[in-house]
């Protein structure tokens, strides 16, 4: 207690002075406080539990866990106040404390305050000793404490400083709604400590509420649906305490009071009160309880979940406890070994104590329609059966079967399931147009059960994806083949334990139909063969012990084979083979054959034995089309076969792949294999032979083929020049001694598929007898030729496949019907197919076009005026100008009767219009065709129009600082242009608060492009410099990006901006693709101009200027998957390599113009490859036996290496 004088007005009073103390009980005590005096112990700020390791047998290793209870208190300090095992009742001193090997150092953070406002410490725990450092709120800039610290909630500035401005407001977390949805309940403390309540955030959905939360609101963790207040007393009018009574509060779901109801603080039953319930009288002990669930393990493994109510004495020592059933009234009593139902979330070794399946499986109406469904089976950690949930596809929405249970498709064969919390199912989006687009849903099951997480993604696991369409299978279930039924056999260990906690292994085998429905069930002991019935309590095995031995797994493959009749041959059943492996060794431990329908044993009766199983044919099979044959004119063709069950085929047509035309039956007479050719060939030499036996020559005869393969025409070959010859004698063979010539040399064309003519020459070689035995193609330079098409005489070239026939006619006045002038028809016809093309009339003098007078026509000359005709001869040459391109045109020698020498005509090859040789002339050579190498190359279409300039708007920046002390900057585009932008110091505040603050916003757009995944990043940075005169105080400003009004990234300078400082501000994140495109993302930066604020900052105020510059920003869409594949045929010359040309195709051969840049195709998958897991597969093969001995390989001059090289014999042998 403090005493102070009273003075006059003006005068100055004395000091005060201490006077005296009080107690809390109102004792006052004279003079100055004791000596130990000092602020009071505010006790714990909060309590945090940590998991510690302990060595107990010495080895340096954990082998046991424990539980250590820590106060943290407002100084900083930390206390450790408890340390247990399993039950908190029972203290436990560590043996030998060690870090757990799972774990890293634990931390706990929270948010406490001091004269500057609140700030976050953190405490670290680490080998048992306790360290805490403190950071501003952003969590990663250091905080210097300024005062006292204390907690933030109703706790002044202190001090008697003033204070400038209320704080930012802070979310304030660890709030729940009476139906259990998180909320952040947003506060905002003044200068006097007081804290005004904003609004709420539902952490949920993210939306905002202004206002406080509605009532109900609790600690996240409690329940409000069922309340229970202090003990009361029921006491009679003698003041007798007749009872202890509890009140029962129950709410509903808005957190209002429903109903209440008294309870017997003994029994838990309803109370009927006898006198007046009212607070006990003094000296009436009140039972303090804590109620726990624990479990009890059995010897036999069953865990047995109990609960165990403590009883504390005034002072809070436990002394005593009652165990109940859960239920809460029927006692219990424990068998076994009292412990934790679940064990610690970190357990460094030990199986799961949960195993949760998920199985897609089909409901079948009895219309045969099949919805699609999941069901979830959470296996209980001590055996038993399993907890079945069932839900849609999505993961979430609660299902209901209706009609047949099974499986939608058959299941490959697989090992026994892997025990994991984590289901991945392949689904499909289907669109309203029908378009399929598969994706991945990843369902990420609680330990502890409850609603799975669902995430969605594209097929490689990382690119999120959101369905638009109808969610189900990919694709419906195949049919069933021929033969017997397609099963799948699943094998788990199980237990079976006795009343008496005694547990038997043993094997459960699930033999589930192809069709889907109830499996086949059949028990086994661990050899797999034995059968076993059990008779307790089947669940899943469990040890007891802190370290279990392995688990026994096996290995089922299973394979149909046929029995088959020793007598007979003729299969009369068939059997499922079951080989049984060890899981862990992979040796084979059984072989069984059961019914393939049943799954009963199945034993091979005398006569017959095992085979494997033929495919059954009950058709013939799908017709195939076998490639390889040529018409005998080169054109490929494919032959259509069909293979009857006996393995005979029959031939039901062929298709000539050049028209693509279909013919009946098979293909017409002269058919080879492609390569070869049958349009001309040459038997072996023969001779002309005079009446006299003189050889008058060497003759080849030379046969032409039509299409059909037959012979439509023969020539005699001169054997040593290729010309024509006219036998003077009889053609026959040889006489005896007269030797023919030894080799024969033939220039020959050779024309590609495309009509590509490559001439080249064929050097026969002959035998004494005249055959030829063989021959050596070389190109005309004399290298070496291999023909790649049709081999065939090479033709003389003509006017482009013409003919052209002289015929004199007469020009006859129509009048007197005389002859008035003579003229040459020239008639031009198709050497291919005799078509006549056209006809010009000329001069038989001059060769000149003639035009025909008017009033006369053309006739046949009369007989009885004969007039000679000329010679003419039509020879088609080649001008070759410097240019070195070939211009062809028609020389006419006409050679006039009584004229020794010819008249020379040239004209193109219309045969009319005059040409003039600008060249060198001669004889017309086909042109040769440049080589080239076409190949074929997988690419993708990479779409260009991802990464767009975005546009920057100036844009009001009220929506993204709502605070009085705003100033909107004017001019800011500038800065969103990209140009310089400096913001003077504050002289004043804006009026009526302690500050102004330069703020600037801009709208971001980018158009959107064709295709993307619906999610834009957006990166906006700029330059930053603080132009002082002062430093900045506490937080100097911010930049921020915006989806809408909802700030998705924020970066901040540092904490009290240094005059001087420069640095870059960068903001990025993902956003709505959408809402880039419509401008509804923004980017804000707000900067300190003038900031009074004595309390925080002093010297104060506080002003600073700011220099920006230098601002960017990009938008980049995400375009995974928009890719298309193409086909690009690339055509390069042989000789250098040079693309020629590159056309695009798409993967179904249509033509194909790309939009956007090509490039290589992304992979399908990415990321390491998975460990690959032990397993059993069994495989037929053949023993290949050689007889007399094995191939060996032929050497050769000339190769080239294609493949691996294999040294054999010490060196001496490679293999290829």
């Amino acid at each position: 207690m403090v005493r102070s004088g009273c003075v006059e007005c003006g005068a100055t009073a004395e000091n005060p002075v201490i006077a005296g103390w009080l107690t809390t009980a109102g004792a006052f005590t004279p003079g100055a406080l004791p000596a130990d005096a000092g602020p009071c112990d505010a006790g714990c700020a909060e309590t945090v539990c940590r998991q510690r390791c302990d060595d107990t047998d010495g080895d340096g290793a954990p082998d046991a866990t424990y539980s250590e209870l820590w106060c943290i208190r407002l100084d900083g300090s930390a206390q450790l106040i408890l340390t247990y095992k399993d039950d908190p009742a029972t203290p436990y001193t560590p043996v030998s404390p060690v870090d757990c090997t799972y774990g890293c150092a634990e931390t706990e953070t929270l948010t406490l305050c001091d004269n500057n406002g609140p700030f976050l410490r953190r405490y670290t725990w680490l080998d048992g000793v306790a360290s805490h450092q403190d950071y501003a709120l952003d969590g990663m800039t250091a905080h210097i404490v300024v005062g006292p610290v204390r907690s933030c909630a109703g706790q002044s500035q202190g001090g008697g400083t003033p204070c400038a401005q209320p704080t930012a407001p802070a979310a304030t977390l660890g709030l729940c709604l009476a139906d259990g949805t998180p909320i952040a309940a947003v506060v905002t403390r003044d200068c006097d400590g007081t804290t005004t309540q904003d609004g709420w955030i539902n952490l949920t959905t993210g939306a905002f509420t202004a206002g406080p939360p509605p009532a109900g609101t609790m600690a996240c963790g409690e329940t409000r649906s069922v309340q229970v207040s202090g003990t009361f007393c029921d006491v009679d009018a003698n003041g007798n305490v007749l009872g202890l009574v509890l009140v029962e509060y129950v709410y509903d779901d808005a957190g209002a009071i429903a109903s209440v109801r008294l309870v017997n603080a003994t029994t838990g039953q309803t109370y009927t009160p006898q006198g007046e319930v009212t607070t006990c009288p003094a000296g009436v002990e009140q039972p303090t309880r804590d109620l726990v669930q624990l479990c009890d393990t059995t010897p036999g493994g069953v865990v047995v979940p109990f609960l165990r109510d403590y009883l504390r004495s005034e002072s809070g020592q436990i002394t005593g406890h009652s165990d109940y059933a859960l239920d809460g009234t029927t006692p219990y009593t424990p068998t076994g070994t009292v412990g934790q139902c679940m064990p610690p979330a970190e357990e460094p070794a030990g199986p799961v104590e949960r195993d949760t399946e998920v199985v897609p499986l089909c409901d079948v109406a009895a219309n045969g329609d099949a919805t699609p469904f999941l069901r979830r089976l959470l296996f209980p950690a001590g055996g038993g059966a399993p907890t079945v949930t069932d839900t849609l596809l999505d993961g979430t929405t609660p299902y209901t079967p209706t009609g047949t249970v099974g499986q939608c498709t058959p299941p490959e064969p697989s090992a026994e399931p892997v025990e994991r919390d984590t289901e991945v199912v392949q689904l499909c989006d289907v669109a309203a147009n029908g378009d399929s687009t598969p994706f991945l849903r990843r369902l990420l099951f609680p330990a502890g059960g409850g609603a799975p997480t669902v995430t969605d993604t594209l097929l490689d696991g990382t690119t999120p994806y959101t369905p638009t369409g109808t969610v189900g299978q990919c694709a419906p279930p195949a049919e069933e083949p021929a033969g017997p039924v397609e099963r799948d056999t699943e094998v788990v260990p199980l237990c079976d334990v006795a009343a008496n906690g005694d547990s038997t292994p043993f094997l459960r085998r699930l033999l589930f139909p192809a069709g889907g429905g109830a499996p086949a069930v059949t028990d086994t002991l661990l050899d797999g063969t034995t059968p076993y019935t059990p008779t307790g309590t089947v669940g899943q095995c469990t040890a007891v012990t802190e370290q279990p031995a392995p688990e026994a797994r096996v290995d089922i493959e299973t394979d149909t084979l046929c029995l088959v009749d020793d007598a007979t041959g003729e299969v009369v059943g068939r059997v499922l083979v079951e080989r049984v492996y060890d899981d862990q060794t992979g040796q084979r431990t059984t072989q069984r054959t059961v019914d393939p329908v049943t799954g009963t044993p199945v034993t091979v009766p005398a006569g017959v034995h095992l085979a494997v199983c033929t495919d059954p044919c009950d058709g013939r099979t799908t017709p195939a089309a076998t490639l390889g044959l040529c018409l005998a004119d080169g054109t490929p063709i494919a032959v259509v076969v069909t293979r009857a069950c006996d393995g005979t085929t029959t031939q039901d047509g062929w298709i000539n792949l050049a028209t693509g035309a279909y013919s009946v039956g098979a293909p017409p007479a002269g058919a080879v294999a492609c390569g070869e050719s049958r349009s001309i060939t040459t038997t072996g030499t023969f001779c002309d032979v005079l009446p006299d036996g003189t050889v008058a020559g060497l003759v080849l005869v030379e046969y032409h083929y039509a299409a059909d393969g037959s012979v439509e025409s023969v020539r005699l070959v001169n054997a040593t020049s290729g010309a024509t010859y006219v036998p003077q004698g009889e053609v026959t063979t040889c006489p005896t001694g007269e030797a023919p010539p030894e080799r024969d040399i033939v220039q020959l064309c050779d024309t590609a598929a495309n009509g590509t003519v490559t001439p080249f020459v064929r050097d026969y070689a002959r035998s004494e007898s005249g055959q030829i035995t063989g021959h050596t193609d070389y190109r005309l330079d004399g290298t070496p030729y291999t023909p790649a098409g049709t081999v065939g005489r090479c033709q003389e070239p003509t006017p482009e496949g013409r003919d052209v026939e002289i015929t004199p006619m007469c020009v006859v006045d129509n009048a007197t019907g005389t002859v008035v002038q003579r003229v040459l028809a020239e008639v031009t016809y198709d050497s291919v197919t005799g078509a006549r093309l056209g006809v010009a009339y000329v001069d038989p003098t001059t060769w000149g076009p003639v035009a025909l007078p008017g009033g006369t026509h053309l006739a046949a000359c009369p007989d009885e005026e004969p007039e000679p005709t000329p010679a003419v001869d039509v020879l088609q040459l080649c001008d070759v100008p410097a240019s070195g391109t070939p211009v062809p045109f028609l020389r006419h020698v006409v050679y006039l009767p009584g004229s020794t020498s010819p008249v020379i005509v040239d004209t193109t090859l219309d045969g009319t219009t005059p040409y003039v040789p600008a060249g060198t002339v001669g004889v017309c050579q086909p042109q040769a065709q440049p080589c080239r190498d076409s190949s074929a190359l997988l690419v993708c279409d990479l779409p260009t129009d991802g990464t767009p300039h975005p546009a920057l708007t100036d844009t009001s920046p009220a929506p993204y600082y709502p605070y009085g002390t705003g100033s909107p900057v004017a001019g800011a585009q500038t800065l969103w242009n990209g140009g310089t932008l400096n913001l003077p110091a504050g002289t004043s505040p804006v009026s009526g608060t302690p500050g102004r603050v330069n703020t600037m916003a801009a709208k971001i757009s980018a158009p959107r492009p064709v295709c993307d995944t619906g999610t834009a990043r957006v990166t906006v940075s700029v330059d930053v410099r603080q132009l002082g005169p002062d430093n900045g105080c506490a937080v100097t400003g911010a930049f921020q990006l915006w989806n809408g009004t909802t700030a998705v990234a924020t970066v901040l300078p540092p904490n009290a901006t240094a005059a001087g400082w420069s640095g870059t501000l960068t903001v990025e994140a993902d956003v709505p693709a959408a809402a880039v495109a419509a401008g509804s993302v923004a980017v804000s930066l707000v900067l300190d101009a003038y900031d009074d604020n004595p309390g925080a900052c002093a010297p104060s105020p506080r002003r600073t200027g700011w220099g920006l510059s230098d601002l960017t920003a990009s938008v980049v869409y995400d375009q995974t998957g928009c890719e298309r594949q193409v086909l690009a045929s690339v055509l390069s010359s042989c000789e250098t390599g040079q693309v020629e040309s590159v056309t695009y195709y798409t993967l179904a051969g249509a033509p194909y113009t790309p939009t956007g840049k090509v490039g290589q195709c992304s992979p399908a998958t990415s990321g390491p490859a998975a460990e690959p897991c032990g397993d059993t597969e069994v495989a037929q093969l053949c023993d290949l036996t050689y007889s007399p001995q094995a191939p060996i390989p032929t050497p050769a001059r000339d190769f080239a290496l294609t493949g691996n090289v294999v040294a054999a014999n010490n060196g001496t042998t490679l293999w290829f």
